[in-house]
């Protein structure tokens, strides 16, 4: 990008906008940067905003009670919610048709309306609904980069390594604007290689007996 704007291919704005989409299709695959968020839940209320930052939600899960001679304590541990579709609920053999209506009290399914709101079934009722009760972790929408200061993935310093696996999308991307086909698919294999790469040495660690640890896509 030289100083000489009638030399210039690309614009900085340009440029910048490729960047950011390399940073979310990168924070997508691999899951680098995650963050945990808690809802207040209240009675007889169903669905709640999910957390604006919020590219994909990888996991919901709801405070589990105790009874002690009936009386009902949350005890700040959770249990995962499981995944329901709306159109799940909905038919008429697998689902409860009037379930907006019917079910109340411990949620134990959650839906997903649209990308801004999360719904939980059956519909939270005293003693369950409160404080803290709705626990969501999710990947982060990493915050758009512009100026000349700005650092990928939100500035994480254990992510400053694979800063330079971004150059290979947007280099991949002014490959195609130049009708370069099979430098294009070069240069996102690379990527995308160097993205596998990377998803795996985040997703299997090694406690400190050496005995790698894995997680699963949802765990």
């Amino acid at each position: 990008n030289n100083s000489d704007t009638t030399k210039r291919r690309w614009s900085n704005a340009y440029l910048n906008d490729r960047f950011n989409m390399a940073q979310e299709d990168f924070t997508t695959r691999t899951r680098c940067l995650e963050a945990r968020y808690w809802i207040d839940t209240s009675t007889n209320v169903k669905e709640y905003a999910i957390p604006s930052d919020c590219l994909t939600l990888s996991r919901a899960a709801y405070s589990i009670y105790t009874s002690t001679y009936g009386t009902y304590t949350s005890t700040m541990a959770y249990k995962r919610l499981t995944y329901v579709t709306i159109e799940g609920l909905d038919h008429p053999t697998i689902g409860t048709p009037n379930w907006e209506a019917a079910d109340k009290g411990n949620p134990i399914k959650y839906y997903i309306r649209g990308s801004t709101t999360i719904g939980l079934h059956p519909t939270p009722t005293s003693p369950y609904a409160g404080s803290k009760r709705l626990q969501l972790d999710y990947i982060i929408r990493c915050s758009s980069m512009s100026a000349n200061g700005d650092i990928p993935f939100n500035g994480a310093n254990q992510l400053y390594n694979y800063h330079q696996i971004l150059i290979w999308y947007v280099v991949a991307l002014c490959e195609y604007d130049q009708g370069n086909i099979n430098n294009f698919a070069s240069c996102m294999s690379i990527y995308s290689a160097l993205a596998e790469f990377t998803r795996k040495d985040i997703l299997n660690i090694s406690d400190r007996y050496g005995q790698q640890i894995k997680f699963g896509p949802n765990e």
